[in-house]
């Protein structure tokens, strides 16, 4: 079986098929019409519209279509595809306890008093006049 690359994880249990997999060079033309590029691109890697926006390929045109090396294409795509990496969740700066700026207050937990707004005093009592 060939690998696979997963743009996402389909919901356990379902018969989801993979989003693409590894392109094989042998299977696809030495050189590619700009349309034909557009649709490998999107089949094996990420939807894309137009690649106009890609310096990196060298474009050939004759006539009114324009064309381009697939296996410099491939590297292209898999290169911009891998420096779309998620960064790391960074380590949370705050305890749980603490109360993190911009965010409201956590809830108390049953059992516990209700947390006092800090700068807020109670208004003072008189004393009853008996």
């Amino acid at each position: 079986m060939p690998k696979t690359l997963l743009l996402y994880a389909p919901p356990p249990g379902t018969d989801v098929p993979p989003v693409a997999t590894e392109p094989h060079p042998k299977t696809l033309p030495r050189y590619v019409e700009n349309t034909r590029a557009i649709a490998i691109v999107t089949q094996y890697f990420v939807p894309v519209t137009s690649l106009d926006g890609w310096p990196e390929l060298v474009w050939w045109q004759f006539g009114r279509k324009k064309f381009c090396r697939t296996a410099l294409l491939l590297e292209v795509a898999k290169a911009k595809l891998d420096a779309v990496v998620q960064p790391p969740a960074p380590d949370h700066p705050y305890p749980a306890s603490e109360p993190q700026p911009g965010l409201p207050p956590a809830r108390p937990r049953p059992g516990e008093p209700a947390p006092r707004a800090a700068g807020k005093r109670r208004a003072p009592t008189l004393p009853s006049a008996a």
